[in-house]
């Protein structure tokens, strides 16, 4: 079973060879995207990622990662704001290039 062994490599270079290959621990992840595993925790915790939970043990799937990661995406606009990046699945409105929403 690839999620026991640390198949982080292979998930990320693409080579799956078990549907498994995708999951990984939170160690593992945090490695993955440059951060410490109290941060993986705590977002787990505070259940804003997506996670797995066996017996005691917590579980990512790196899809539904990169998924959460695409629906957080952020822009700073040149007043400062910081509003939800155009078209990220997170149902706003498509934009154009002034920000403004289009009517459809």
């Amino acid at each position: 079973m690839g999620y026991k062994k640390g198949s982080l490599g292979a998930a990320l270079e693409g080579k799956r060879k078990t549907p498994l290959d995708d999951i990984v621990t939170d160690e593992s992840l945090a490695e993955c995207i440059g951060c410490c595993v109290e941060t993986v925790r705590s977002y787990t915790q505070q259940c804003e990622l997506p996670f797995m939970k066996i017996g005691k043990d917590y579980y990512f799937s790196l899809k539904s990662v990169w998924g959460w990661f695409i629906s957080r995406q952020r822009v700073k606009k040149s007043s400062g704001e910081i509003v939800p990046f155009p078209g990220n699945g997170n149902g706003s409105k498509p934009q154009n290039k002034q920000g403004l929403a289009i009517k459809g």
